[in-house]
């Protein structure tokens, strides 16, 4: 069973659109917090690289699609912590194509639930070999389309961690990360005008 793990933040930078989900249900200190998560020790070093369970760098080129790459680089830790393979690389282009939201395309930009959608569905998701993310351009016609695959995966539940309450609060996401695998979390970097 693989699972897709979201937490939240509040992004701003580019390619990420905030949700129109309103989110009270998890927010605020009198939120239910996973149990599962709670008297899980804490280790004073983790690395999930020395266990084989992170895929390789990928680029987004001149998308607005840093949220499929999030999304497909969680649920790839996820697959391979749950030791279902030793290797998978799974197709943004099919997440950013056919994620749902009709006359909108997701190379604009994507939100922490647009993945959700896509992949509790069962549409998805396929491996990057059979639709492969473009490695040039910037527009829809470049980006081009994506056939309706039968996925190789199927995402039988996620969890959605509850806001951070300060800078401080990441004890939740540090369970999580140990539990699960990589998690997708949206952050604003930020760049002062005309640096390079």
């Amino acid at each position: 069973m693989a699972c897709a793990v979201l937490a939240n933040e509040q992004p701003r930078a580019r390619g990420f659109v905030m949700p129109k989900i309103r989110k009270a249900h998890y927010r605020g200190a009198g939120a239910k917090k996973p149990l599962m998560l709670m008297a899980e020790p804490l280790p004073s070093f983790y690395d999930a690289r020395s266990n084989g369970w992170v895929t390789s760098v990928k680029n987004q080129g001149g998308y607005g699609t840093c949220w499929a790459f999030g999304a497909c680089g969680a649920l790839e830790s996820a697959i391979l912590k749950a030791g279902l393979t030793n290797a998978v690389d799974l197709s943004e282009k099919n997440l950013v194509n056919l994620w749902g939201l009709a006359g909108s395309h997701g190379i604009h930009g994507g939100d922490s639930f647009s993945p959700l959608g896509y992949l509790t569905r069962w549409q998805g998701a396929v491996m990057e070999s059979e639709d492969r993310y473009p490695t040039s351009g910037s527009s829809e016609a470049a980006f081009g389309s994506s056939p309706q695959i039968l996925p190789s995966y199927y995402v039988r539940k996620a969890i959605l961690l509850p806001e951070r309450m300060s800078v401080t609060d990441n004890d939740f996401m540090k369970r999580a990360l140990l539990k699960y695998g990589a998690l997708f979390v949206n952050y604003y970097s930020g760049y002062e005008k005309g640096a390079t």
